[in-house]
């Protein structure tokens, strides 16, 4: 299913030629561990995370070049599907080019406030929303 709404891969006039263009380009020159997330996108809950997610991977290993590769453990991710959005929750989509942030009307004052700096999303222009606010959970998420 996610073959036929990718952007790149599907019919119609909603994108442009150079839009395509360069969507085919981004995909051909990616390597297949991105290009397999372009096709069908990760999406984490970020309202419910486990105090290990954003720190290091206990088991980072040397690479072949000899580098410590770092990992950084992630949330599990969520099937791509409406039902799995909830009104007080707070969800991060990435498609390797862009990453979406959605968040619930509903979601705690607690969580705004330790993410965005705000107590309520009501008012705030989303465009101009900027990383203000150093909290843990703040941290975990834009480090």
């Amino acid at each position: 299913m996610s073959l036929l709404k990718n952007s790149t891969l599907r019919g119609g006039t909603d994108l442009n030629v150079d839009e395509r263009t360069f969507l085919q380009y981004e995909l051909n020159n990616m390597p297949v561990e991105l290009s397999r997330v372009f096709i069908y996108p990760r999406m984490f809950a970020l309202h419910n995370m486990a105090p290990e997610v954003g720190l290091p991977a206990a088991d980072d290993e040397s690479s072949a070049e000899g580098a410590s590769s770092k990992s950084i453990v992630l949330p599990p991710v969520i099937n791509l599907s409406i039902e799995r959005l909830q009104c007080d929750g707070v969800f991060l989509l990435d498609d390797t080019l862009s990453l979406y942030l959605w968040v619930g009307r509903s979601a705690p004052p607690e969580l705004l406030e330790s993410l965005f700096g705000v107590p309520s999303m009501e008012g705030v222009d989303c465009s101009q929303v900027r990383r203000n606010c150093p909290s843990a959970q703040y941290w975990d998420l834009n480090d």
